[in-house]
């Protein structure tokens, strides 16, 4: 339950700021409202749906738990239980990946919308966006630019989403000092 009330207050403060298109990614420090537990996120938007609504990648501490999050944009599946998806870091250039496609495994929202992974999962994400994004200096050019996860819907429909890199370092790099994780 607990997790599913971090949840929703993770998704309603990026909801909140949707109005504004961001480029970079933002750290932001909330307060579960029923547990008054500090929630640390980070979290910027990526691409759209077929629908025309933004999508976003969050990183979430709340406790030393670490999460992640990925908000499709449109309806996913109702099914319960794991998931599968294939998660890429790749450059913009679609003949230029640096690492291959894999699978990961997590959990959907009850909404069906929002992709959701935790625990040792979540630390490889993070940690390899974390590794990945560009900090304030891009000029490093081995730095990959984007993330691209996809995943099946209900219809068997691949739906793709990609997620920029750029900052990711530094607002995910507060995430994880708030969880006291150390990315090596």
């Amino acid at each position: 339950m607990k997790k599913l009330i971090a949840s929703w207050v993770l998704v309603v403060v990026v909801l909140c700021n949707a109005s504004v298109a961001q480029a970079e990614w933002r750290y932001e420090l909330s307060t579960d409202d029923f547990t008054d537990e500090k929630i640390h996120a980070a979290w910027n938007y990526g691409s759209r749906s077929s629908l025309g609504q933004r999508s976003f990648a969050a990183a979430s501490c709340k406790g030393e738990s670490l999460s992640a999050y990925f908000y499709f944009g449109e309806f996913i599946t109702n099914k319960q239980g794991v998931m599968g998806a294939q998660f890429r870091i790749a450059d913009e250039d679609p003949d230029s990946y640096d690492l291959p496609a894999f699978p990961i495994f997590g959990n959907f929202d009850t909404e069906g919308t929002t992709f959701i992974v935790a625990d040792s999962i979540a630390d490889t994400i993070l940690k390899m966006m974390y590794f990945s994004g560009y900090d304030s200096n891009p000029s490093e050019k081995w730095k990959i630019k984007q993330l691209k996860l996809r995943i099946s819907n209900y219809k068997g429909t691949q739906l793709t989403r990609e997620f920029p890199l750029d900052s990711a370092k530094e607002a995910i790099g507060k995430v994880f000092e708030a969880c006291n994780y150390k990315p090596e």
